[in-house]
């Protein structure tokens, strides 16, 4: 694998590719609403109301965030966010201290591990391909969609299940969806197999919703290459950046021929400090997809979703080294600029 995986690269690296970026114009929603067909958004609401639902994740990273106890020392940490400041308080031993003195349960604890521990991640050669303790991305149950009675989601063919993950990024989220945005980075990324990643001409679109609120609509093409003996698939991507409750949400999906179906939400939490500084972002990603004549299993959807949160929190991380302080999101949609590159 890893010899393909070199062969591959010495191909993307000879072939001619222009970068292109897609500037935004600002439009009324009511112009641009019939881009982005607003019922494939995910129903959380239909699967939190379920009396045997999963464990909701963000519901668990926002009540674990918020946490706030009086600690035995006047200096010790009083909050997750407090543990963020003082990097050494998250190496292996110091952290297990920390969690033992902590109000927290089980889940708790467990999930702040696999949140905390990502030597694995700093590897230059990780892709997100297994699972590992070490990856600093949390995954948790899935949800099931074929539950819901409301179209598209009672209609859905092939594999339903939801999955949820999670990383916590020491970056605000105006860092993380500029990094995101930038595709040109992504064909460099171990593991990558595009043939083609850029946005579409004229997608991008920023504006105020009909609640007053801001939205950014965007659309990404890509190609990617499959193993033998299937050939690739395509997708054009629905991007919809959005407030919800105060909090920045990521809506994506696609209706491209080659997928049963494909939907994603990212939830971007900030992380404070007990002094109500901003030390981090925790991004919960709920996404699932099933591609049509292609025997995908459950392997390939974790493989995505912790590639994805993988790369972002390193990205972003690496991009936000050198910041002093981190910037929050005041009501508003992040600028960024929407890069790709063109074979």
């Amino acid at each position: 694998m890893e010899s393909v995986n070199i062969l591959w690269s010495l191909l993307l690296a000879t072939a001619v590719m222009e970068d292109l970026e897609v500037p935004p114009t600002n439009r009324p929603w009511s112009d641009v609403s019939d881009r982005f067909d607003r019922r494939w958004l995910l129903p959380m609401p239909q699967l939190q109301s379920m009396a045997d639902a999963p464990r909701d994740l963000e519901a668990e990273l926002e009540g674990l965030l918020s946490l706030r106890w009086e600690p035995r020392q006047s200096d010790a940490p009083r909050c997750i966010g407090d543990w963020l400041i003082d990097g050494s308080r998250l190496e292996p031993s110091r952290l297990e201290t920390l969690l033992r003195e902590s109000p927290l349960d089980e889940f708790q604890r467990n999930a702040l591990r696999e949140l905390f521990r990502d030597s694995d991640l700093k590897e230059r050669d990780w892709a997100g391909e297994e699972d590992s303790p070490d990856d600093g991305v949390l995954i948790c149950e899935a949800w099931d969609l074929s539950r819901v009675a409301s179209p598209p989601w009672n209609r859905l063919q092939g594999r339903t299940a939801l999955y949820q993950g999670a990383a916590l990024v020491k970056a605000d989220a105006v860092t993380i969806k500029t990094v995101e945005n930038d595709y040109r980075t992504h064909w460099d990324r171990p593991g990558s197999r595009y043939e083609a990643l850029y946005p579409v001409a004229d997608s991008y679109a920023r504006g105020m919703l009909a609640d007053g609120t801001e939205y950014s609509l965007q659309q990404l093409y890509f190609r990617v290459d499959l193993p033998f003996p299937f050939s690739d698939y395509e997708c054009r991507l629905n991007i919809l950046n959005r407030l919800e409750d105060g909090r920045l949400v990521c809506d994506v999906y696609s209706t491209s021929e080659d997928f049963y179906w494909l939907a994603g939400r990212d939830t971007y939490l900030p992380v404070f400090a007990s002094d109500g500084s901003l030390v981090a972002t925790a991004v919960v990603k709920r996404f699932g997809f099933d591609l049509d004549g292609v025997p995908d299993g459950e392997g390939d959807i974790l493989a995505a979703l912790r590639s994805s949160l993988g790369f972002m929190k390193r990205d972003a991380e690496n991009a936000a080294r050198d910041q002093k302080t981190l910037r929050p999101l005041d009501g508003q949609v992040p600028p960024f600029r929407f890069l790709g590159r063109v074979p």
